[in-house]
């Protein structure tokens, strides 16, 4: 099945982000799993009128790689970073 986004078709492997926002151990969601970040993130489902949350579960570790991984990717598009 694929679904058409703003710009793009998507497969069922692939999903359009409407926001994220990271939570940090202090959290229901931590607490109750044992981990010590939180991913939360709202993508439209596929009737495009209904939207799904979604919790990710991190350890410290993971998080801390997600984020050098993302500040690479960051600092990449943006050319006038002295960061990599």
């Amino acid at each position: 099945m694929e679904i058409t986004g703003e710009k793009s078709t998507y497969s069922d492997a692939e999903i359009e982000i409407k926001n994220i926002r990271a939570h940090g151990n202090g959290c229901i969601g931590c607490k109750r799993h044992e981990k010590d970040v939180m991913i939360s993130f709202t993508n439209t489902l596929a009737n495009k009128e209904e939207s799904r949350v979604t919790d990710l579960f991190l350890t410290q570790e993971q998080a801390e790689f997600l984020l050098k991984e993302l500040s690479v990717a960051v600092n990449q598009n943006n050319p006038d970073s002295d960061e990599e």
